[in-house]
């Protein structure tokens, strides 16, 4: 089954005040339930353009997607989708198959525009490579002059790692704070080290200066319960 959506001066503020913009533009889609129990979805056109939130906002791309036999082994092929706001910019690329291929790239200098009452920059890339059983996770991001509300204030937040979720947890995950500020309390600087291996999590080394001054060895092995131990000095 087949349909051309075609969309006209649609107005999202009417059902989300903090959305108020007007967008127009064309979908293209065609998808069935196949007789396994699974589904196919294609969207061979995404082209929407209009104001959203006072910028302007282009989405476009095609995608499909399936799983034939709905058993959670799904397919996934994009040439390309894209997602731009004001100066803000998202690209989707790829494809999930046996073999994992996808990349999202991340470019938002200006979160505002896009999300109410957070402000910052968010700047990096999520890869996804690998088998479908054992996927490999590959993150490199970083957030900058963060604030929400009046509430946080964070100067830079940094995510990097490579971690292999399934079956069983293993990688390298490094995350780093400064300049935290969260109702008044302060935190100047926070480094995270995690190295992720089959049957436990070993926190090797977290850094807090101003607020605690400490340094901490944790480790969570991985039963029925998670136990944790640790020791301060």
């Amino acid at each position: 089954m087949g349909s051309d959506l075609q969309l006209d001066q649609i107005q999202p503020g009417t059902y989300w005040p903090e959305a108020e913009g007007n967008i127009s533009g064309e979908l293209q889609t065609s998808g069935r339930l196949t007789s396994a129990g699974g589904w196919e979805v294609e969207l061979p056109k995404l082209d929407i353009d209009g104001i959203f939130r006072d910028y302007p906002l282009n989405v476009n791309g095609a995608l499909d997607a399936k799983d034939v036999q709905g058993n959670g082994q799904f397919w996934l092929d994009t040439p390309g989708l894209v997602v731009a706001h004001g100066q803000n910019r998202i690209r989707l690329s790829g494809n999930l198959d046996k073999t994992w291929n996808l990349d999202a790239k991340l470019d938002i200098p200006e979160l505002e525009h896009s999300v109410p009452e957070v402000e910052g920059a968010v700047i990096g890339d999520v890869e996804l490579r690998g088998e479908q059983n054992t996927p490999e996770v590959i993150l490199d991001l970083a957030v900058n002059k963060l604030a929400w509300q009046d509430q946080l204030t964070i100067e830079t937040v940094t995510l990097k790692g490579d971690v292999v979720p399934l079956p069983a947890p293993k990688g390298q995950m490094t995350l780093g704070v400064s300049q935290l500020d969260y109702q008044g309390r302060r935190l100047i600087a926070v480094s995270l080290i995690s190295t992720v291996l089959k049957k436990r999590i070993d926190l090797i080394s977290i850094s807090i200066l101003r607020w605690l001054r400490a340094h901490l060895a944790l480790k969570v092995e991985r039963s029925k319960s998670l136990i944790w131990s640790g020791k301060a000095a």
